[in-house]
């Protein structure tokens, strides 16, 4: 899905690059909207690593349960980081994502090497770290180029972050509530899926129009 947005935010900024106040609403609609799905959704994925991944693959897989939480999270990273990329292209500043990418490789070459050395599961939270990483410098690169501040990309976030903060805590208590009672991994899961699902019907209810 954030592919397909990112194809059709290039043209749509590229036509109107001379209008920069019509490229920040839609940047930072952009932003509100992805992370309104992405964010809530991948947290409590990692919240419950271990109910999704047996669930979902069963008891051989148990050795994933601690890479899942790590490689969750870096999900929303990259794919808020994935929609400076249109901004910076549509204003014809390419050399700004040039070098933001540069400096996103170094970091996680750095990362890769520290962390490579310990174990596959601190290789994955170096995965994550090198996300947020290479998030901050594309993002720092197109809010540059739009004269926005970090205040306004998180006043957007705020509807994920609604959403995370009501969700989260329902799937957590959910999870861990079934681990006294004797169910299916499968039932297990789909219980936790619903029970995050449901928070997020709730808050859309009560607070939908702080969200966006």
């Amino acid at each position: 899905a954030v592919t397909l947005l990112r194809g059709v935010l290039f043209p749509a900024y590229s036509r109107v690059q001379d209008d920069l106040p019509k490229i920040r609403q839609v940047y930072l609609a952009s932003v509100g909207m992805t992370a309104v799905f992405l964010i809530p959704i991948f947290a409590c994925t990692a919240v419950a690593s271990r109910t999704v991944i047996l669930g979902l693959y069963g008891d051989s897989w148990t050795d994933a349960v601690q890479l899942l939480a790590p490689l969750a999270l870096a999900m929303p990273f990259r794919g808020l980081m994935s929609l400076a990329g249109p901004v910076i292209w549509g204003l014809g500043k390419v050399e700004q994502e040039v070098y933001a990418q540069i400096q996103a490789t170094l970091v996680l070459l750095i990362l890769m090497l520290g962390t490579a050395y310990f174990s596959v599961v601190v290789l994955a939270w170096g995965v994550l770290g090198a996300n947020a990483a290479r998030f901050c410098l594309m993002t720092r690169a197109a809010l540059k180029l739009l004269s926005l501040s970090w205040l306004d990309l998180l006043k957007n976030l705020r509807g994920g972050l609604l959403l995370l903060a009501g969700a989260a805590p329902v799937v957590l208590s959910m999870d861990r509530g079934l681990t006294f009672i004797e169910v299916p991994a499968l039932a297990r899961l789909c219980c936790v899926a619903v029970s995050g699902f449901a928070a997020g019907l709730l808050i859309f209810g009560l607070w939908g129009k702080w969200l966006f």
